[in-house]
């Protein structure tokens, strides 16, 4: 049985913090938001990090 090597993949990412909990990410010409819920803190927005 040969072992297949795992393939790596290299992702640029840019994000800019806009408060304590939303951060603004993006990759090519995509674009998401990452965000707390409210019950956290945050003003939900975007995915959870979690």
């Amino acid at each position: 049985m040969a072992i297949r090597q795992k393939t790596v993949i290299t992702v640029n990412m840019q994000g800019q913090a806009s408060s304590h909990s939303l951060v603004e990410v993006g990759v090519r010409d995509l674009a998401s938001k990452i965000d707390e819920p409210l019950e956290r803190g945050g003003t939900n927005f975007g995915f959870s990090p979690t």
